[in-house]
């Protein structure tokens, strides 16, 4: 009854493109699937020395991503780094009266593929960024230069300290009563993880 509709050539034709496609959509998946555990055992050595709630992700694409969702936010790993080769994760850090927690990264390759993510509450409010900023490395006897600037939406304020941290830059910003501060020897990688990041 359907061949006096489309004829049995149109049938035959829409019947080899659905078991075609069947079979394009199989294939896709499996390699899907083996792409997922592949990525899933090349993160696991590094999610096992991590407390729960801290994860290294790798999507499909080969990209890695840290879900911090004890302190939340995340973030992606630049590409040039290939991966990570550790991860350390300090928590209810408390020191000369700041609090807050720390992610430290060592990229596979690349350099400079050092990051550090220090997440600090912010007990002052009505306090600038820059004044923060100053006042933290007042603190903590560093030296740096800030200048004020913008990557996307966020305010930021930057510097190099070049006395203790081997001109590394450090870039802070606030977001939802929080500073953080992110510090590593490339400010376009600085750049890619807060515009990647979800803060």
């Amino acid at each position: 009854m359907v061949s006096l509709f489309f004829g049995e050539k149109t049938l035959k034709t829409r019947r080899s493109i659905v078991v075609i496609g069947t079979i394009v959509f199989l294939i896709l998946g499996s390699v899907v699937f083996f792409l997922a555990q592949a990525n899933k055992q090349d993160v696991s050595s590094l999610n096992q020395k991590l407390p729960a709630g801290i994860t290294v992700v790798k999507n499909v694409f080969g990209e890695y991503l840290v879900v911090n969702q004890k302190d939340g936010y995340s973030f992606k790993i630049p590409k040039e780094w290939k991966g990570i080769e550790s991860i350390d994760y300090l928590s209810g850090r408390a020191e000369k009266g700041y609090f807050g927690s720390s992610i430290t990264i060592v990229g596979k390759e690349g350099v400079p593929n050092l990051l550090s993510v220090d997440r600090f509450d912010n007990n002052e409010q009505d306090k600038s960024l820059l004044r923060w900023a100053e006042d933290e490395f007042k603190t903590f006897e560093l030296i740096g230069e800030f200048t004020e600037d913008k990557i996307g939406e966020i305010d930021i304020v930057k510097t190099k300290e070049e006395k203790h941290l081997m001109g590394m830059s450090v870039y802070y910003f606030k977001k939802n009563n929080l500073v953080y501060a992110l510090t590593c020897g490339s400010e376009e990688y600085l750049k890619y993880i807060i515009t990647n990041g979800k803060w």
